[in-house]
């Protein structure tokens, strides 16, 4: 079996797992997760600095980051969510206010108007918060097959941090890697 097949195989493995949890369990993990990565170093310190961080809206199967968002926003951060626009994913700029309506592949986004349609850099992002299907202990990611975090990632500030965040059995020993899939700072997950 080449790269190819073990991610498709592993892609279908990870899916499954995930819709096995219970939407309790799902809401009490977000908030657990999301406390904890409130509590990193690194994390506060972008916080402190008033940084920009990329996070994602959730589908229903993936960890819910709302609590983490609304904390950033408390805080006087700014948040860039990934939106369809222009035939690709861009980074869209993400508040409280900002009206949201359902993308191509079904998640929620920023609508193309008012502040939906403003958009952000990859390099001024300090933290990237990144869905994933698994992730392996040094920093591999395996995504959803479309290579749009890697792209994003390519582009950012080599001095970003870019964190996976995962229920405990998306964590893997290794992962069947290409060339164009880049490494994360660290996948986090907790229990």
């Amino acid at each position: 079996m080449d790269r190819t097949d073990q991610k498709r195989e592993l892609r279908k493995i990870m899916k499954a797992r995930r819709r096995e949890v219970s939407p309790d369990e799902r809401s009490a993990y977000s908030v657990a997760l999301c406390e904890h990565l409130l509590e990193r170093a690194d994390v506060q310190l972008a916080m402190d600095a008033k940084g920009v961080f990329a996070v994602y809206l959730a589908s229903k199967d993936e960890i819910d980051l709302s609590l983490l968002i609304e904390r950033l926003w408390a805080a006087g951060c700014r948040v860039v969510v990934p939106a369809w626009r222009d035939g690709t994913y861009r980074l869209v700029a993400y508040s409280s206010e900002t009206e949201l309506v359902a993308g191509p592949m079904g998640i929620l986004e920023p609508a193309l108007e008012g502040e939906g349609a403003v958009t952000g850099a990859e390099g001024d992002v300090a933290v990237w918060i990144v869905p994933g299907l698994a992730f392996s202990r040094s920093g591999a990611r395996l995504g959803y097959g479309g290579g749009w975090y890697d792209r994003f990632l390519a582009k950012s500030d080599p001095s970003s941090i870019s964190l996976g965040v995962a229920y405990p059995f998306q964590i893997v020993d290794d992962l069947p890697l290409e060339p164009h899939d880049l490494p994360l700072s660290d996948s986090v997950s907790i229990g």
